[in-house]
């Protein structure tokens, strides 16, 4: 191809290059519009989900703790009360009993109170009146506050469990009556208990009572309690768990857990509030 010719394709290629350049800046403005739409919507749905609410409720466990001591307290005092007023009832009868102020015998009416809380608390109906009102005292004694909010605690997951919920028991005590209670949801086959229920607060501590004063397994629990009568010391009640092997079969370990409670949260403070 000659010069000639070469001069006459010049502005030719000019104008094709200023025409490729002009489409390409044509596509690529287009492609910037559409293509974000195309892409945004998955990034917009990953946002909401990351920023949906939780359906968890934090728990805050010192205002449960507090609303559980609430709850619990006033019907531990109460009982408590019941049982001391008892006692004062007894020490005079064996007062009275020792002096001989009447022959050294009972009347008809005492020796009748015996016989029912005799009975109340399984005394063995062969001893003696002086054998009894011994025997009664040892059983007939309040429990610490610290002591009974600890193993409410342990029982019933602070006042969380079904059974505390639903039959007011914070404490595990099972009957063996059908339709007395509940049906635990993992009852071993054949067994045939039930976790008792309770109309009241007041009545599920009172049998708590009960039973440590009087089931032959918690005798240990008592016989440390005399002991801090004895010494004329306040009731202890990191010493007096001690005696609860068989309240659970987890034994020292559940005794453990119970004093780690205690301490924990300070709970022998409100001992001074039943007047031990």
């Amino acid at each position: 191809m000659n010069s000639t010719t070469n001069t006459q394709l010049k502005p030719w290629l000019g104008y094709l290059f200023v025409a490729y350049a002009l489409f390409c800046l044509g596509l690529s403005f287009g492609l910037e519009q559409w293509w974000p739409s195309q892409v945004a919507s998955p990034t917009v749905d990953v946002t909401v989900k990351q920023t949906l609410p939780t359906t968890e409720i934090p728990v805050d466990i010192k205002q449960m703790k507090q609303d559980f001591f609430n709850l619990l307290l006033p019907s531990i005092i109460v009982e408590n009360q019941k049982i001391d007023k008892q006692r004062q009832h007894l020490l005079t009868l064996q007062r009275q009993h020792q002096a001989k102020t009447t022959s050294g015998e009972l009347t008809p009416q005492q020796q009748a109170l015996l016989h029912t809380l005799a009975i109340q608390y399984r005394v063995p109906s062969s001893m003696d009146d002086q054998a009894v009102l011994s025997e009664l005292l040892l059983r007939i004694d309040q429990v610490p506050a610290s002591m009974v909010l600890a193993q409410a605690a342990v029982e019933s997951a602070w006042g969380r469990s079904r059974f505390a919920k639903q039959a007011n028991n914070y404490f595990g005590q099972w009957c063996f009556t059908k339709g007395c209670g509940l049906v635990p949801k993992r009852r071993n086959t054949g067994a045939t208990h039930e976790v008792a229920r309770f109309d009241s607060l007041n009545q599920a501590v009172a049998a708590y009572l009960r039973n440590i004063n009087s089931h032959s397994a918690y005798a240990d629990v008592r016989s440390r309690r005399e002991n801090n009568r004895r010494q004329q010391q306040p009731l202890n009640s990191l010493d007096m768990v001690g005696g609860l092997q068989k309240y659970s079969a987890r034994g020292e370990k559940y005794i453990e857990e119970l004093r780690s409670v205690i301490e924990f949260n300070q709970l022998r403070s409100f001992d001074q509030e039943v007047k031990l």
